[in-house]
């Protein structure tokens, strides 16, 4: 069975990953803000079969409240490799992008929750 190999964007830059079969990458990243703080995370990961899960979630809070995200969408091994990128200079480096298709999300605003909303 092939390794999923694509690109994704991460601090500030391209990096390929490489998955096999049931194996996941993650990354973090977080800090204070100028009214509070935020954390994200990102973690790919790969079925048995010919699918790349993406789940994306996010926390932050300021002077409004705490508010949650999170998204998860899927890839198909075939569609890796499908879409130019946001960056039309990229487009010379050869780099294509995954054509993700969202499977589910939400988020959750703890302020409106509160508040009976």
């Amino acid at each position: 069975m092939r390794n999923a190999r694509f690109w994704v964007w991460w601090n500030d830059g391209w990096v390929k990953l490489s998955l096999q079969p049931q194996e996941s990458v993650a990354v973090y990243n977080g800090g204070r803000t100028e009214e509070g703080w935020y954390r994200s995370w990102t973690t790919w990961y790969r079925n048995d079969g010919d699918i790349v899960f993406r789940r994306c979630e996010s926390e932050e809070c300021d002077c409004d409240g705490r508010l949650d995200h999170w998204d998860l969408a899927s890839c198909p091994l075939d569609n890796l490799k499908l879409l130019t990128p946001f960056d039309q200079s990229d487009i010379d480096a050869g780099i294509m992008v995954p054509d993700w298709t969202r499977v589910v999300g939400g988020q959750r605003d703890h302020e409106a929750e509160r508040a009976g909303y």
